[in-house]
């Protein structure tokens, strides 16, 4: 049985996060225009993303440890010797990956940097890139912990250090900024690190035990099963990580570092609009890993419903977003700027169908099936690369962009027909005609409203006034057609269980 008050709890303190997150970075992307500008803030979104490369040390394993201890809890022969087990040997194989790992991307940093940053950027990006190293280093180590509560599903617990976390980043930053510039970020960074690591290493050790680090705890065993669940993870990880740093070098490459910044704003602002649904429904992982061993026929049911609440939920969200970027980018940028709504529109459209793949995603992670996952991030990744490079020189900066939203469409679909297929789930038992009706409704709305901001120049009075209204009749439309489930949905809390 599910219990349903803790599955409400963790999904919307998880919405509560990302809406504090998002706030939070909508005040620090700002400041960073108005104290360095919008090429230092390209080269702070390069110099992360180089420093991303350090997460090949995390070989899947914080993700399998989701799925492990989830299993552990609801296995009886399992107690907290084993636990402790799992989650030392988790631990101490990822310190010794990532200081290896560091160590190297250190070694080779200037190599590195000298492919996605310019000369005149580089002294600041050696500089900075230790830095990020560092955090990188904190927050794969710490991960171990996060993926414990989470595995307890605990989420909620996260999500309040995480939100207190992004307070004490800014807070920082906003100190710092006027004196040290750029490198105030990273201190930010350094610091906001520690203070989740430390945190949920708190909560996870009154989780777990207090005594896990008295003696040594490595398990060879448990580290062959993480390791090979997670090798698998691993390679769908490393197809991910060419998403980002390839997208943000062809576009600094094709476009310059001012359009890096401004797709770098509008990414973030899409991500944590995702993420408002996409971490919501992660909590599925743990529920589906326990489902796979007590009640496996649980599984369909859970798919379908997670799938009818996320298409509700998505399509206001990401409307807002193409109806309001106009407005966005005036009041965030201070002018309308066609590179940041332009990258708005792009990534709206293929993370709209990104989102609705989660639980199809999120299905597999639970149930341990990764290899057609696997194939289609690989795939993913490669579409991305070649597309680049032909948009890139045939449409210039902006091609880059195409090609991303292009790879991440492809791979959504294909992820939710082969998941359907898998488990003989029918495409008009998922989306009913309601649902393809609304999809349509916002498509056209959609249409027509950047058509108007593309053909007429309105005031910002006037810009306002017509998405508000827009938006206000989207939600009507979405009301009339979905009143049955947002009744069902205000009251979950009369009910115990949701299986």
């Amino acid at each position: 049985m599910v219990d349903k008050k803790r599955v409400i709890l963790n999904a919307s303190s998880t919405v509560a996060q990302v809406i504090i997150t998002s706030c939070l970075y909508f005040f620090l992307y700002k400041l960073l225009l108005n104290k360095v500008g919008a090429s230092m803030l390209g080269v702070w979104s390069l110099i992360v993303t180089t420093s991303s490369i350090a997460n090949l040390a995390n070989f899947g394993i914080t993700s399998g440890l989701v799925k492990f201890v989830a299993e552990y809890s609801v296995d009886k022969e399992k107690d907290k010797g084993h636990l402790q087990e799992l989650v030392f040997t988790s631990l101490v194989t990822l310190v010794v990956f990532y200081a290896i790992v560091t160590i190297l991307i250190s070694l080779l940093a200037t190599v590195i940097l000298k492919i996605v940053i310019t000369a005149e950027y580089l002294q600041i990006g050696k500089e900075l890139l230790p830095y990020s190293l560092l955090c990188l280093f904190v927050n794969g180590c710490g991960g171990v912990f996060v993926s414990v509560l989470e595995g307890f599903q605990k989420n909620y617990i996260r999500n309040i250090i995480y939100s207190v976390g992004s307070l004490v980043f800014l807070l920082i930053s906003w100190i710092l900024i006027d004196n040290y510039q750029l490198k105030a970020v990273v201190f930010a960074q350094v610091i906001q690190s520690l203070f989740i690591f430390l945190l949920c290493m708190f909560f996870c050790l009154r989780q777990i035990g207090t005594n896990l680090f008295n003696s040594w705890k490595w398990n060879s065993n448990i580290f062959k099963s993480i390791f090979n669940y997670g090798i698998k993870f691993q390679f769908i990880s490393v197809s991910q990580m060419l998403y980002d740093p390839i997208t943000k070098t062809l576009l600094g490459k094709y476009g310059g570092l001012q359009v890096v910044g401004f797709y770098e704003m509008a990414s973030r602002l899409v991500w944590q609009v995702r993420g408002l649904i996409v971490n919501a429904n992660q909590i599925v992982i743990p529920i589906v890993a326990s489902a796979s061993k007590t009640n496996k026929n649980a599984i369909k049911e859970i798919y379908q419903k997670s799938l009818s609440i996320i298409l509700m939920v998505a399509i206001p969200l990401m409307c807002f977003i193409v109806l309001f970027a106009n407005i966005i980018s005036y009041y965030w940028i201070g002018h309308t700027e066609i590179a940041f709504t332009l990258s708005l529109y792009l990534l709206c459209a293929s993370m709209f169908i990104n989102i609705i793949s989660g639980p199809a995603y999120f299905g597999c992670l639970g149930e341990g099936k990764l290899n057609f996952v696997l194939v289609v991030h690989i795939s993913m990744a490669i579409i991305n690369v070649i597309l680049g490079f032909i948009l890139g020189h045939l449409i210039f900066k902006y091609g880059v962009i195409w090609s991303w939203s292009i790879s991440i469409s492809a791979g959504s679909i294909t992820t939710i027909f082969l998941y359907q297929k898998l488990h003989g789930i029918s495409y008009f038992s998922s989306f009913t005609w309601k649902d393809n009706f609304l999809l349509l409704i916002a498509f056209l709305i959609c249409g027509f409203i950047i058509g108007i901001y593309h053909y007429f120049l309105l005031t910002i009075i006037n810009s306002i006034i017509l998405s508000c209204s827009t938006f206000v009749l989207i939600g009507f439309i979405i009301f009339f057609f979905k009143r049955d489930m947002i009744m069902q949905l205000l009251n979950l809390k009369n009910n115990r269980t949701v299986i």
